[in-house]
């Protein structure tokens, strides 16, 4: 019994025993040539998924329980923390500027 062979991307392979080598390969070069504004659809994919199945998504969970609203919550919590810091280093920075003596060198 002769091994039917299949040629792709200009490597043979048997029939069979190599078939799903051959799909992998058939579908990394569908992705890889795809053009980028096709790529949207394909990257969209997972937020997707995520919408459908939001206990899949690590970010909706907080101490290990699943959690989204506190993870949210928690989030805003953070953002707003970064934020007040920053306006809080930013006059630091402006007290230090005003009392610090002349010709002291800043790094």
């Amino acid at each position: 019994m002769e091994a039917l062979t299949l040629s792709v991307l200009g490597l043979p392979f048997l029939v069979g025993r190599a078939l799903s080598l051959t799909l992998t390969l058939a579908t990394a070069w569908s992705i890889l040539s795809t053009s980028p504004t096709q790529m949207g659809s394909v990257m969209g994919e997972w937020s997707e998924y995520f919408e459908d199945f939001p206990e899949e998504n690590s970010a909706n969970y907080v101490k290990g329980r699943f959690d989204p609203k506190g993870a949210e919550a928690l989030r805003a919590t953070e953002a707003k923390r970064r934020q007040d810091q920053g306006k809080l280093n930013a006059e630091i920075h402006a007290i230090i500027q005003k009392h610090r003596p002349s010709g002291v060198d800043t790094q």
